[in-house]
């Protein structure tokens, strides 16, 4: 589990029930083109935030969280992205490479 980045209060994180199977949430080919199904990301425990300007150097910057049913924690991408499109992607990999995720 990658370690929990500590966000200000104005971050606030939405955590909602998962589905069980997320295996679709991942395109099934590897691709820059490839569409990622955020529907089935969100279902999957994945949530977007954007820092806002008390957030300092990740004011205006994406990056991911995740939480699962059963966890006493929150999972955070390991990296902060400028588009939301380039976090979702990087949560879309995350599922990919971490199969244990999508059971």
């Amino acid at each position: 589990m990658l370690p929990v980045r500590h966000h200000p209060p104005q971050v606030q994180f939405i955590q909602e029930n998962a589905m069980s199977n997320m295996n679709d949430a991942v395109p099934a080919q590897s691709g820059k083109d490839q569409a990622v199904d955020r529907d089935a990301l969100t279902r999957a425990g994945f949530r977007m935030h954007c820092g806002g300007r008390f957030d300092g150097a990740l004011c205006g910057r994406w990056w991911w969280t995740l939480c699962q049913p059963g966890w006493s924690g929150v999972e955070t991408a390991a990296l902060d992205f400028k588009s939301e499109d380039e976090a979702w992607a990087d949560a879309a990999k995350h599922l990919e490479n971490d199969p244990e995720l999508s059971q």
